[in-house]
């Protein structure tokens, strides 16, 4: 029977325990991240039962192996990452998490780390463009419905609320 790992979040115990791991690398049917979608962008972030998912599945789309011992620290780091794409003509200047709704702008956390993407766009005609995506990542404690994920970009800022109904 597979163990819901978000319980074990909310409850403070942030660990992937062995079993978890298992259970992970067992778990064809997880998503490997989860999606951030609004009007004029994306992104998605991780937990570390999806990433160790994600690398299991690469494994064996690979045809190679993956087992506990293939399972690095940085996979079971007790963090999230959020991932926001880059934007053709644009640039995302920062990501926070914040209390759904609030106003107050000292209630926001901000990542512990953060780093700049950037890629290469071009049309038909050849003229190029930059875009500057924004890489940042936060506490697991920070998953909670009761809190959104701030994207400010170029374009202005998007509130995208956590669902966390099917994470783990």
């Amino acid at each position: 029977m597979l163990t819901p790992i978000l319980p074990l979040v909310l409850a403070g115990n942030v660990a992937m325990t062995p079993e978890l791991v298992r259970q992970a690398i067992a778990d064809e049917k997880a998503q490997t991240h989860y999606q951030l979608m609004w009007a004029y962008g994306g992104g998605y972030f991780t937990t570390p039962y999806s990433r160790v998912v994600g690398a299991a599945k690469a494994a064996k789309r690979e045809y190679k192996p993956f087992s506990e011992a293939d399972v690095t620290a940085d996979l079971l780091r007790p963090e999230i990452d959020v991932v926001v794409f880059p934007e053709a003509k644009g640039r995302v200047d920062a990501i926070v998490i914040a209390p759904r709704g609030s106003k107050d702008r000292t209630a926001v956390m901000q990542p512990t780390t953060a780093t700049a993407t950037t890629t290469e766009f071009q049309n038909l005609y050849g003229a190029r463009f930059e875009g500057v995506g924004l890489v940042a990542t936060f506490p697991l404690s920070v998953l909670s419905e009761q809190n959104e994920v701030r994207i400010v970009s170029s374009h202005g800022e998007v509130r995208i609320a956590f669902k966390l109904a099917k994470v783990k």
